[in-house]
């Protein structure tokens, strides 16, 4: 932010937002990035500053990396509202810079720009889920009154018409002090009043040249006066604001010296910073002040108190939110409390209880922020959905506190998954209950019901639709399908560019899934959920569900269970599973762990009947090859993972089977679970048979010492079974188009500007063969801004603002929906010092002048400054370096004479005459 030097000294530290009664409102300063240090259950709002109203009447953050800050503070906040559930999330406009004052000024002088940032407002807050605006416009001079209250005036009625849960404040001075540019107030006058439901009084800051104190507490009272008499605002529509920083004795010669008051607990120690109003030369507001402050904010009626800025407090003993939470406990205010969230559906009524005795406590209750006339009890009936509240005022006092609870009004429709395969003729039970008791089911398949409980049981091929409504009709009705058939598989095509991958997917649940380049015969090409591609032309491939209706794993499930003594070996016929099998099932899969070493393996998985056992051996010559499976894997040269192959095996016959890994160069991992020979008294044994009950068995593992020595367990894992039919290939399309790459031009509403003058920088894409997905905007090779927001044509827009002199180099590169990203077009922005084309003479001020001694220089600008004295002839008589915001004295030296005072700094150039006598 920029600052100037009376209202920007106060301005960046004085917003506030209140909404309901005995607020506590915490404003967070984005830029400190110490938002996991708040005390949030110690608060009712937090507000976050800054955002800025844009030149295009939209409300957004300077640039990218401001807008993250935001986001991580959002997110942190919701995370603690576990904590604190009624903690509300408020979002302030502006800030203490006369540019940005110049802009509300610009967008509230007529109501179609008014009405457009307000639109973007309630936008931004329903995107982020906030629940408030708050515009801090510093300052409102008299000129500004007309475009304050109908910015005022659009953002209410825009409010009102699409989320009357947001709450609308506005912060203002403390008083009609005369600043640089006027009464800093003169501008909001009571025609506004209408519009805002509440004012933060940004009561710091007062003081003289070596004050006492900073923000003494008989400055309220003048602050109350003036807003309630001069102005006409009622106390009901007042926050009062609490410094948590200090001020240096010296303020009034040095005003931008303050302190955290974190700093002082730290400096000074915490019992003595707590303990006082001063330690040194600091001036600020202990826990005593904190706390008589908000007694007042309460007894005098005031809507709550806001606070600058939250993250200067500490935790523990000596934290100011602690004055402030005794404050309000000791003025007895009541706490109600309505709990959690409710639900409506289903219900022909929720009952909402404050927890409180109407004998002692006086009620008033609020559905989306609207007054509910006649509810005045200290429990409502809701029937409708909505954002409640009620404010308990404790008898005889203004003393006020408030709960906020959310009625819900809307179910998600059941997850029915995405479709049934009845490939076997299985009965299937899907139940769609939702959990919320009273909500009514009926399931149809077509036009006829078939079930009016929450579970259906089918066994036909059939798309069933289950329709959940509430009774009371407070919710809407919700319906889902499931599709039941013999594939029944919810597959996804893609479509892309030639050369760029395209992921295919299947998003049902089940498999596994094997993956085929032809609808019938042929091997599998690719086992998963998914299914990359790249083909140089539009393909069909074919999926298959190899599950049926019954399925187990069987077998040791992993490297390493039980096996500590495994390791790799080279299969040569060496070991063979042997099987029992009961009925007809499949081996739909298996998994191995090939050497990672080698670039690909290759090898082969035999299934086999009638091989020859002699002697507790297996001729590995014998038998008969009932089907076989070569399978492949690309290794990737780290360690050795777990690789699935299916393979789709398909025994028809009961009776006694082998499986066997059939290569000589292949290294593949088997298991074994004892060092020790058969016969030694520590051998250990696998504990065979590994079962699938009634279908099929594993009865043994061939290994170094034959079927007897079972210390050893073949390299083929977690055996997937099924029995029943296999479900039919399924048809999924690659899709490739033709694509070109998108075009970029880039162009500036100003190419030669000054430093602090805004330009904006419009890229324009254009993409032939679709829309244009984001853009990147880099400045001298740096990135700026990502993604930005279209206008829907393809033009993106992003303001800048240079703070030196100099030629910086602009580019953008447009990115298609396809992820084909243009060339780079670029631009060049000069950037000139203000000044050295036109001086700026009125912002140096220099006195006496005349001066029969020295002279005093200063300026508004808190910049570093080199001061150059110059005499009639021209002739350098003194240089200093300065800073602009100082007070620096020059001239002492000097003979009598017209002499011309020069300060430049890298963004401006200010001179004036002195007379010397």
């Amino acid at each position: 932010m920029k600052k100037g030097l009376l209202l920007a000294m106060a301005a960046v530290l004085f917003v506030g937002f209140s909404s309901y009664a005995q607020r506590v409102i915490g404003y967070y300063a984005g830029w400190e990035n110490a938002y996991s240090s708040i005390q949030y259950n110690k608060l009712t709002d937090v507000n976050y500053a800054f955002a800025e109203p844009k030149t295009n009447n939209t409300v957004g953050f300077q640039d990218a990396f401001q807008q993250n800050l935001f986001t991580q503070f959002v997110n942190y906040v919701k995370n603690q509202q576990t904590l604190n559930p009624n903690i509300r999330i408020n979002i302030s406009i502006g800030g203490a810079d006369q540019t940005l004052a110049d802009r509300f000024h610009t967008i509230g002088s007529n109501a179609s720009s008014a009405s457009a940032f307000a639109s973007s407002c309630v936008d931004f807050c329903l995107l982020h889920g906030l629940d408030g605006i708050d515009i801090d416009w510093e300052p409102v001079i008299s000129s500004n009154s007309s475009s304050f209250t109908t910015l005022m005036k659009e953002l209410r009625e825009e409010i009102d018409a699409r989320a009357p849960q947001l709450q609308l404040s506005a912060a203002v001075f403390p008083e009609g002090f005369q600043g640089a540019t006027g009464v800093p107030n003169a501008g909001v006058t009571s025609a506004s009043f209408q519009y805002v439901d509440f004012f933060s009084l940004m009561c710091y800051d007062y003081g003289t040249p070596d004050f006492a104190s900073h923000s003494p507490e008989d400055r309220i009272d003048d602050a109350i006066a003036f807003w309630q008499n001069t102005k006409g605002l009622t106390k009901s529509k007042m926050v009062l604001g609490l410094p948590f920083y200090g001020r240096s004795s010296y303020w009034a010669y040095s005003r931008n010296d303050q302190i955290k008051y974190s700093a002082l607990v730290s400096q000074y120690g915490g019992a003595a910073a707590a303990g006082s109003d001063s330690q040194g030369n600091w001036r600020y507001n202990g826990q005593a002040t904190i706390k008589s402050k908000t007694s007042t904010a309460i007894t005098e009626g005031l809507k709550g108190v806001m606070i600058w800025e939250i993250s200067q407090d500490v935790t523990g003993q000596y934290s100011l939110l602690n004055s402030v939470e005794e404050a309000i406990d000791e003025a007895g205010c009541p706490k109600p409390n309505l709990g959690d969230s409710k639900m409506i559906c289903g219900q022909a009524d929720v009952t909402l209880a404050s927890g409180l005795d109407q004998s002692t406590t006086s009620f008033v209750w609020k559905r989306n922020n609207q007054v509910i006339g006649g509810a005045t009890g200290p429990n409502y009936t809701a029937n409708q959905g909505g954002t409640y509240e009620v404010e308990a005022t404790k008898n005889g006092t203004t003393c006020t506190k408030t709960s906020i609870v959310s009625v819900v009004d809307v179910f998600d429709a059941p997850d029915l998954g995405n479709g049934v395969p009845l490939c076997g003729g299985e009965t299937v039970v899907i139940d769609a209950d939702l959990g919320i008791p009273g909500l009514t089911y009926s399931w149809s398949n077509g036009s006829s019901v078939v079930s009016t409980t929450s579970e259906l049981s089918f066994n036909t091929s059939a798309t069933y639709t289950v329709t959940v409504t509430d009774p009371f009709s407070h919710c809407s009705s919700q319906t889902a399908d499931v599709i039941a058939s013999p594939s029944a598989l919810s597959v996804e095509g893609a479509e892309n560019c030639a050369g760029v991958p395209s992921t295919l997917l299947i998003n049902s649940t089940g498999g596994p899934y094997s993956w085929f380049e032809q609808e019938n015969g042929g091997s599998f090409v690719h086992v998963g959920n998914e299914y990359e591609v790249t083909p140089s032309s539009t393909k069909t491939y074919y999926v298959q569900n190899t599950g049926g209706s019954q399925t187990k794993y069987v077998g040791l499930d992993e490297q390493g269970d039980g096996t500590n003594f495994g390791s790799y070996t080279t299969y040569q016929d060496v070991f063979v599973m042997k099987i029992e099998v009961n009925q007809s099932l499949t081996i739909d899969s298996v998994t191995v762990f090939p050497d990672w070493s080698l670039e690909e393996v290759s090898f082969d998985i035999e299934l086999l009947s009638g091989m020859t056992e002699s002697g507790g051996q297996v001729v590995g010559s014998s038998g008969t090859v009932v089907s076989t499976k070569t399978l492949t894997y690309e290794a990737d040269g780290g360690p050795a993972t777990p690789v699935r192959f299916a393979l789709d095996m398909e025994i028809a016959t009961p009776g006694t089977y082998f499986l066997r890994i059939v290569n000589p160069d292949v290294l593949l991992f088997y298991g074994q679970i004892s060092d020790k020979p058969f016969g030694d008294p520590e051998y250990e044994r696998f504990d065979y048979p590994f079962e699938f009950e009634n279908v099929m068995s594993i009865i043994t593992s061939y290994g170094w010492g034959g079927w007897e020595d079972v210390r050893t367990y073949g390299g083929i894992y977690d055996w997937r079974i099924s029995t029943g039919a296999t479900c039919p290939r399924v048809p999924v399309t690659a899709t490739v188009k033709a694509c070109d790459a998108p075009t970029v031009t880039i162009s500036s509403t100003d190419d030669d500007i000054f430093t602090g003058e805004t330009v904006t920088i419009t890229a324009a894409g254009l993409d032939a063969d679709g829309d244009i997905a984001g853009m990147q905007i880099t400045q001298d090779g740096s990135i700026i801004q990502e993604g930005v927001s279209s206008d829907g044509n393809g033009n993106y827009t992003i303001d800048l603002t240079f703070d030196n002199a100099g030629d910086y180099e602009i580019c953008a590169v447009a990115v298609d929906d396809d992820g084909l990203e243009s060339s780079e077009s670029c631009i060049t922005i000069t950037v000139g010092v203000v000044g050295f084309d036109e001086l700026e003479t009125s912002e140096l001020t220099v006195f006496p002048n005349p001066s029969s001694d020295n002279f005093m220089i200063s300026t508004d600008f808190n910049e570093t400054f080199v001061a150059t004295v110059i005499d009639a002839k021209g002739i350098v008589v003194e240089t200093r370096t300065v800073n602009g915001a100082d007070q620096v004295q020059l001239g002492a030296s000097l003979n009598k004479g017209i002499y011309t005072i020069q300060l430049i700094s890298n963004q401006r150039l200010l001179q004036s005459k002195v007379v010397k006598n």
